[in-house]
């Protein structure tokens, strides 16, 4: 079980990834 801290570091790291591909 992650906690959600982890949760919450996983969800940023998929907005910003999320962006780059936007981005391009």
């Amino acid at each position: 079980m992650m906690s959600a801290a982890a949760v919450a570091n996983g969800g940023q790291w998929l907005l910003e990834l999320r962006w780059l591909f936007y981005s391009q």
